[in-house]
C-alpha cells in the first residue's frame, strides 16, 4: 500500500510509466487520481510532461520521494479536492503548495 515508506509495487510501477512514456511519448500533460495523482507528480518532476492536473492527490511517503514535496515546480499545473470530506485533504493541499503555477479547484464530494 501506498501509506507506509514501503510502498509495495512502487518501483515496478514507475518502471512501467517510464516504458510507457518512452514508447508512446512524449506527452505533453498528465492526469491523475488518488495515488495515480502521485505517479503524475513523478512524471512533473522527471520533467517527462508539460503540465499536472491532479484530482484528490494523496503522496507517496517512500524514502525516496519524500523529498519531492520540499521542492517547488513551475509547472503549471491544477489540483482539484475536497478540503472538508477527502480524508488525504491535507496530502493534496501539501502537493499543490510544491506548484508555484498551480490553480486549486476545492468541491465537497469527498475523495473523488
Amino acid at each position: 500500500g501506498w501509506r507506509g515508506e514501503q510502498c509495495k509495487g512502487l518501483t515496478e510501477s514507475v518502471a512501467k510509466l517510464e516504458a510507457v512514456v518512452q514508447k508512446h511519448g512524449p506527452f505533453l500533460g498528465v492526469i491523475g487520481f488518488s495515488q495515480g495523482a502521485a505517479m503524475a507528480q513523478m512524471l512533473v518532476e522527471a520533467g517527462k510532461v508539460r503540465f499536472g492536473v491532479f484530482f484528490s492527490a494523496v503522496t507517496c511517503h517512500a524514502p525516496q520521494h519524500k523529498r519531492t514535496f520540499a521542492s517547488q515546480f513551475t509547472t503549471p499545473s491544477a489540483h482539484v479536492w475536497d478540503p472538508v470530506n477527502d480524508e488525504f485533504q491535507e496530502e493534496a493541499a501539501q502537493l499543490a503548495a510544491c506548484f508555484a503555477a498551480g490553480e486549486k479547484h476545492h468541491h465537497r464530494l469527498g475523495h473523488v
